[in-house]
This record gives structure tokens, C-alpha cells and sequence, in this order.
């Protein structure tokens, strides 16, 4: 297979709550190509993946844990099934915990592939906030080290301080990546399947092999943590918090205001008492939105991502007794 022959790849990377998924679909609907899609979690469920709005059957959900830790387990049987339906290009995106490099670092060594695009997502109004955070700067700058597109989403919902300060502190980790300021994800037309990587530098994909991803739950015995961050390997935790009757809607919204800061996401889906229909939850940093819930929800559940705190369980039990 000859390099024009190799199938693009672009790498969908973000902090939890960023708008990954939104961005994702955006370019599903307007990128003017045939995609396969990866859709990684680090949740319990792959809320994420049920939210792709992918008419030609090629998304594909990568449920084993938080890929970046691990290429063999999950993305690869994923991707190779994927290949089989001949796409014009790949789509992977990644846990908002995960490092997207290491998902990149695929489509290097995979002589089937051509690493186009590293997009990385941040939240305006957060961003510094969390980077701020010893328990996240980490992480988040992990996920902006590589990215040839930075995208500040959320610009609406941040103050003018904050957004200045989200660009400034994007542009002294990543200087030499592209910075452009979105609002739900909405990018110019000319970037959507448009202005791609055609030259990289050679790049040794072993430097980086020890390796830390960030969170307790990598169960892939073969891969190496660096401990140097004594505080990564149970820097993250998640919580499945099943949602079987139908909730007062009020008292649900009022218990959502009360959650733990350590508490960083939640998603999934409900019920409410005075409404036939699923409705799709999204709360991140203290901000939430309730929204109906297409036609594929299966079951009401919540998955809940942070930071380890006994608080986190409790509460999210008293959310779903509303």
C-alpha cells in the first residue's frame, strides 16, 4: 500500500465535558467523507458512542477502559473491523481522561494508516481553573502536548478574562498548534475535512513508552506505569449509578446543583414522572443540561467521572432517589 493509498486518521482528544462528541458529529454531518468511527469511554457505559450520529453503521465502541493505555486491547480487533468496510477515513476519539498522542501513535506505526489530524478540545470557562489543579494539570497538558489544532470551546459560557486566559495558557503548552474559538463545537467550514496535516516531523514512537495514563483502572498487565506522579495511577474514578423509576424532575435538578466539585462529569440518561419520553443528561463542572434523548437509549443509567471522593457515591445515590 503506497502512502497515497494509506487511510487518513484524526484524533478527537479533550478533557472531560470539552464537546468531543459535539464536534464529532458536526464533522460526520458536514466533512464530505466516509467514516469509520472509534468511540472511546472511560465510563462504565459508552454514553459517548450512543451519541454518534452515524448513519452508515461504522461506528464502533471501544470499551475496554481508557485506550491510551493499551493499542492491542479494544482499538485494535475495533479497527481492523472497521478497515474491512474500505473507509475514506478514520475517526478516533478518545476518553476525556486518555492521552490522544497515544492513540496517534497508531496510525504511525500502522502501515495501513496516515496520521491527518490531532484536534484537541478545551473548555473555555474550566480550563485554567483545572489546570490549576495538581490532581489535573497533568493530564491536561498530556492532551494539548501533540495536538495540531487547539479548539476553545464553550467560548460563550466563559468570561472575557477566562477565555483570554484559557488562549494564553493553551499557547505557552502547545505554541505551534492552530488556536481557533468555538461555541458548541462549531468550526469553520474550511477546518471541517478541510485543512489537514500533509508534512509531519519524524516522530520516535518509543520515547514514550513509559508511559502513565493517568487514572487506576488501566487493566492491561503488559503496560508499565511511571510513578514519578505519585498521584496518577488513582487519579481518576468512575461511578455506574443505575436510574430505574421515574424522578421528580425538580428534586433532580436541585440535587444536581448540590454534587462535589470532585465530581468532574456525569452523563447518561433518565426518566421523569411528568414525561413519556428518555431524557439525556449532561453535567460538567457545576454546569449541566437536560435534553430529550434520541431513540437508542437502551436503559436509564448515569456514569459519573472524578476524582476519588466517598462524597461522589452518596451523592449521586441521593440524585437518583429525586
Amino acid at each position: 500500500m503506497t502512502v497515497a493509498e494509506t487511510v487518513p486518521v484524526m484524533v478527537i482528544g479533550g478533557f472531560l465535558g470539552a464537546g468531543k462528541t459535539t464536534l464529532l458529529n458536526r464533522i460526520l454531518k458536514t466533512g464530505g467523507r466516509r467514516y469509520a468511527v472509534l468511540v472511546n469511554d472511560f465510563g462504565s457505559v459508552n454514553v459517548d458512542a450512543a451519541l454518534i450520529e452515524s448513519e452508515d453503521g461504522l461506528t464502533k465502541k471501544l470499551d475496554n477502559g481508557c485506550i491510551c493505555c493499551s493499542m492491542s486491547d479494544g482499538v485494535g480487533p475495533a479497527l481492523d473491523a472497521a478497515m474491512q468496510s474500505s473507509p475514506e477515513a478514520v475517526i478516533i476519539e478518545g476518553s476525556g481522561v486518555g492521552d490522544p498522542w497515544r492513540i496517534a501513535e497508531l496510525a504511525i506505526i500502522d502501515k495501513r494508516l496516515s496520521l491527518e489530524l490531532v484536534v484537541t478540545l478545551v473548555d473555555a470557562a474550566n480550563f485554567v481553573r483545572q489546570l490549576r489543579d495538581e490532581m489535573l494539570s497533568d493530564t491536561l497538558e498530556r492532551q494539548l502536548a501533540h495536538a495540531d489544532l487547539v479548539v476553545v470551546n464553550k467560548a460563550d459560557l466563559a468570561s472575557e478574562s477566562q477565555l483570554a486566559s484559557a488562549i494564553l495558557a493553551v499557547q505557552r503548552i502547545r505554541p505551534d498548534a492552530r488556536l481557533v474559538q468555538t461555541i458548541e463545537s462549531v468550526l469553520p467550514d474550511e477546518l471541517i475535512g478541510g485543512i489537514m496535516v500533509t508534512e509531519r516531523p519524524s516522530i520516535d514512537v518509543h520515547a514514550h513508552d513509559h508511559h502513565d495514563c493517568g487514572h487506576d483502572h488501566c487493566d492491561h498487565p503488559e503496560h508499565h506505569h511511571d510513578h514519578a506522579n505519585p498521584h496518577h495511577d488513582q487519579q481518576f474514578a468512575r461511578w455506574l449509578t443505575p436510574a430505574p423509576a421515574a424522578l421528580d424532575r425538580a428534586q433532580f435538578e436541585a440535587a444536581l446543583s448540590e454534587l462535589p466539585s470532585a465530581l468532574l462529569r456525569l452523563k447518561g440518561w433518565v426518566r421523569f414522572s411528568d414525561a413519556d419520553e428518555p431524557f439525556l443528561v449532561h453535567y460538567t463542572a457545576g454546569r449541566y443540561r437536560i435534553v430529550p434523548a434520541n431513540d437508542r437509549v437502551e436503559d436509564t443509567v448515569l456514569v459519573g467521572i472524578g476524582l476519588p471522593d466517598p462524597k461522589i457515591r452518596l451523592a449521586l445515590q441521593s440524585l437518583v432517589a429525586a
